[in-house]
């Protein structure tokens, strides 16, 4: 077969090669018409598909340079994992990256994996097992990564809250701790009728929050926390669960159970 080269379009014996952006398409001529090249050449289809099959050639090439990009960040949000990264270095990547929801998602899932992976390796190799700080780090990215991606991304963001919360000391990182909890607290509590996790997230972060200020900051600080939470027991849970409730808040501030023993008997 001899090719010529015409005004940017290769011919072929019939066989006409479209130079769209750097990419052929095959064309057919059939019946009068141009026709892409076909797995079943019986049922060619016709040049009034062309519009649709580029728009596929385009939106495929899209997906591509949108993976590449996801690949990019999660490595991008690695190294900050690793070098242990400032809350504001991160939230000025992610303001930076601007990426979608479905990004988000794909980005939390993903460093989740690989840190995994990593701490499964550390435990194995390392007599000390898992460094705190590594996951204290990872926790703080993924807590960043998923506040942005909404409904979407809530469940998952409540439980990356709650255990960041608690991994942190009480000591270097107490400001951490308590901002966390009381974060936590409120966006529950404003979600409760919502979301079927969020109950279950606000007991528990109320619970400790009332402990963290009772323990630093004492009782007259605390009642309130304590009166919230006993106030919740007392009217959305049931039987079984509502007194499990009560034994947990006497256990952690006798005081306030002294000062209400009408719920503690």
């Amino acid at each position: 077969m001899v090719n010529t080269l015409v005004n940017d379009k290769h011919v072929t014996m019939g066989l006409q090669s479209v130079i769209h952006n750097a990419t052929v398409v095959n064309v057919y001529n059939y019946k009068g018409c141009p026709c892409t090249q076909s797995l079943f050449p019986s049922e060619p289809i016709c040049q009034a598909d062309m519009v649709f099959l580029l728009g596929i050639y385009k939106s495929a090439k899209r997906k591509r340079l949108e993976i590449n990009m996801t690949n990019e960040t999660i490595d991008e949000m690695m190294q900050l994992i690793q070098a242990h990264a400032q809350r504001n270095e991160i939230e000025r990547y992610l303001d930076n990256a601007n990426l979608t929801t479905d990004e988000l998602l794909k980005v939390s899932s993903a460093i989740y994996n690989l840190n995994a992976t990593n701490w499964e390796i550390q435990e194995s190799t390392n007599p000390h097992g898992v460094n705190p700080f590594d996951v204290i780090s990872f926790l703080e990215v993924r807590v960043a990564i998923l506040a942005r991606a909404g409904d979407e991304g809530y469940a998952d963001w409540m439980r990356a809250m709650f255990e960041l919360a608690v991994r942190y000391s009480d000591q270097a990182g107490l400001s951490r701790k308590f901002s966390l909890f009381a974060e936590l607290v409120a966006s529950t509590k404003a979600d409760l009728s919502r979301e079927e996790h969020s109950a279950f997230f606000y007991t528990r972060s109320l619970n400790r929050l009332a402990q963290l200020t009772d323990y630093w900051y004492g009782e007259d600080a605390a009642r309130p926390l304590w009166q919230e939470l006993l106030d919740y027991v007392r009217n959305h849970m049931e039987d079984d669960e509502r007194l499990e409730a009560l034994n947990v808040i006497q256990s952690n501030a006798p005081w306030f159970a002294n000062e209400h023993p009408q719920h503690f008997q």
